[in-house]
């Protein structure tokens, strides 16, 4: 496999926030582009966004490395900065809705067991929230659950 790589423009400022999403296949590999690029078009142009990541399928310069494309990675990585805190969770649940709402896809709890059938992606999501890692997983299930 190649190299995961993304990156978003950060605005100048005392907290640098951001949401990762990375995907990994299970036989998925023929549309897990389709997959993030739903969640880079679901952040694009939303309030308080201030930079998205390429769109998976176009050539990235990574800086000291080379290139990277869709060709080279069926495990692409997507990253979205945020100026404002409030702003975190509407980016991330419309990223992570858009990414669900594809065939086969599952979001999944960083470093726990998956059993699901061959020809699935699976997505985490992380905040970076001032230098501390957040998985988003948890809390998305939390405010999805039905009350009643």
């Amino acid at each position: 496999e190649g190299i995961s790589y993304a990156e978003a423009n950060l605005e100048e400022g005392e907290f640098q926030d951001a949401i990762i999403m990375a995907f990994d296949t299970y036989g998925g590999e023929s549309f897990v582009a389709d997959v993030a690029n739903s969640a880079i078009e679901a952040a694009s142009g939303m309030k308080a966004v201030t930079g998205v990541s390429d769109k998976i399928g176009t050539r990235t310069d990574i800086p000291g490395v080379g290139y990277v494309s869709t060709d080279d990675t069926d495990d692409p990585v997507v990253v979205v900065s945020v100026n404002e805190l409030e702003q975190i969770a509407v980016v991330a649940s419309a990223m992570i809705g858009a990414a669900l709402g594809n065939k086969n896809t599952y979001l999944v709890k960083r470093h726990t067991a998956c059993n699901v059938l061959p020809g699935s992606v699976l997505v985490s999501v992380t905040a970076l929230m001032n230098g501390n890692m957040i998985d988003l997983s948890i809390p998305f299930e939390n405010k999805t659950r039905i009350l009643g």
